[in-house]
């Protein structure tokens, strides 16, 4: 992506090219930063001279910073995809820097708060694996790690590789395979297990 963004027509019509109502700013670690409304930015361009508004000032006055904790903002980004298949993500100078479809807006939005919780699992001394849809593992903590039947590489392997329990699409409890005990909560992408050593 080479295109830039100057002045707020150019926002305006990068919003109707994508037929985006919303666009997500990254900073410069690619984390989303916010997003710009389509129909804040239309609402302030009252006369001509406003569409030559550089972006960095739009930016400045219109970004809505997203909380991580209200899913609201994220929803509010999710509206798009009812309307398109892919949306523009700028940076905070305004360079068009990628599109993404909606999973790649989730797992952006996600992978700022899996580096919260991956801190936190990885000093628990249950195992945690988190596994995709397809039982392929994208996460292990150093205590899954330490229980794994098989030794080697275990991220992207599927689940029964390396550990004697198959996918699991239900919950399960205290479920007893060996001397492992696991608990399984399915997600909307995937499933979260934990394991713990039986007694």
């Amino acid at each position: 992506m080479e295109e830039k963004v100057t002045t707020k027509a150019e926002l305006i019509r990068l919003f109707f090219l994508y037929s985006a109502i919303s666009i997500p700013v990254v900073n410069s670690k690619k984390e989303i930063a916010g997003f710009i409304s389509r129909q804040d930015i239309i609402a302030s361009s009252g006369v001509m001279e406003d569409l030559n508004i550089g972006i960095q000032r739009v930016i400045e006055h219109h970004l809505n910073t997203v909380d991580r904790e209200n899913i609201n903002s994220l929803n509010l980004l999710l509206q798009n995809f009812s309307r398109t298949k892919k949306i523009p993500v700028i940076d905070q100078k305004g360079k068009v820097v990628d599109t993404w479809q909606r999973g790649q807006l989730i797992s952006a939005w996600e992978g700022e708060i899996k580096t919260k919780y991956t801190d936190l699992f990885d000093k628990l001394l249950v195992g945690v694996v988190v596994v995709d849809a397809s039982g392929k593992i994208n996460y292990l903590n150093p205590a899954a790690v330490s229980m794994a039947i098989e030794k080697g590489r275990k991220k992207g392997r599927n689940l029964s590789d390396v550990f004697p329990i198959n996918l699991e699409l239900e919950p399960i409890l205290n479920k007893k395979i060996g001397s492992l005990i696991f608990d399984a909560a399915p997600m909307v992408d995937g499933t979260i297990y934990i394991i713990r050593k039986a007694e």
